[in-house]
């Protein structure tokens, strides 16, 4: 979940926070046996997964491209996660300390991942998209504008082509829409309706709007 989320409620919770690989995590909290946080995923939204569907890869920084370099890490024989090493630094009168690590943290089903908005009822509005459409260059084409721009780098524009405009709601997955670069003409049918969406990194609505499309004939 967010940061800016669990900021909101920590203050009246009874949590253990944990520090671990780089991740923060807490324990027991809302019923949750582990939780990350992080800023990457959006505010007022929980992603939630069975632990068992959580899969980590990880590089061993003792049989690495660094070692092969030369570079030698010690590392615990019981998962590698981390390589260290300690040298000392004789134009200092100290030691150095390095430590390395490559992981990576993924589900291995996607159809076993909850994706929940949460908070009230105005943070899960569906924003609006302001759409014009015009004639394209070739038979058959249409040509989008869109007045905004994407909220984020990560977010994507998915739109469907309808004899009517398409129903969305906050959160709705749209990962099987067609996808769009923001300036490629679209194939479409004189009347027929684009409905377009901005969606996050996870497929999810933020935004979205419709337009009846003008195509060249």
């Amino acid at each position: 979940m967010n940061t800016l989320d669990v900021y909101k409620y920590v203050g009246a919770a009874n949590i253990t926070l944990q520090t671990a690989f780089g991740f923060e995590y807490m324990k027991n909290f809302l019923g949750a046996e582990v939780v990350f946080i992080s800023s990457e995923i959006p505010e007022n939204v929980v992603i939630a997964t069975p632990l068992n569907n959580i899969i980590g890869y990880y590089v061993d920084p003792g049989d690495s491209e660094f070692a092969k370099s030369g570079l030698v890490y010690t590392t615990d024989p019981t998962t590698n996660f981390i390589g260290f090493h300690s040298q000392g630094s004789y134009e200092r009168a100290m030691s150095d300390l390095f430590a390395i690590m490559g992981l990576r943290i993924f589900c291995e089903y996607l159809d076993a991942i909850a994706y929940i908005s949460v908070g009230g009822a105005d943070t899960q509005t569906l924003g609006k998209l302001t759409l014009t459409s015009a004639e394209g260059s070739e038979t058959g084409k249409t040509k989008i504008s869109v007045k905004e721009q994407l909220m984020s780098m990560k977010n994507c524009w998915k739109y469907k082509d309808a004899a009517s405009a398409t129903t969305v709601k906050y959160g709705d997955d749209v990962k099987n829409w067609s996808k769009w670069d923001g300036e490629s003409e679209i194939a479409s049918t004189e009347t027929h309706h684009i409905t377009l969406v901005e969606c996050d990194q996870n497929y999810k609505a933020v935004r979205s709007g419709d337009v009846t499309v003008a195509v060249k004939s």
